[in-house]
């Protein structure tokens, strides 16, 4: 299951010139037959990427994830915008 109480960045950002901050990778159990490498087998921890729908992004004056939301401003051009503060992202 995810750790929600740690945060962690991505190396290279989903978007560009917003960093993408998500929580850490999933860890999973799995049970591993002996081989001649492994003669004792047994259950491994292996870390699994989370899904692109998980990641959230970080307001740091909030100390929460917050929603993004998209927008046109005066000159036609999209912008993000948060949509609990509904304040734009740059």
């Amino acid at each position: 299951c995810l750790d929600a109480t740690h945060l962690g960045v991505f190396d290279i950002p989903l978007i560009s010139n917003i960093p993408n901050i998500v929580y850490f990778y999933e860890k999973h159990e799995k049970n591993q037959k002996p081989t001649q490498a492994n003669p004792k087998g047994g259950q491994i921890d292996i870390y699994a990427p989370i899904d692109a729908s998980n990641v959230a992004f970080y307001d740091e004056k909030a100390k929460k994830a917050v929603k993004i939301g998209y927008k046109f401003d005066k000159d036609g051009n999209k912008v993000r915008f948060n949509k609990s503060t509904k304040k734009e992202i740059k």
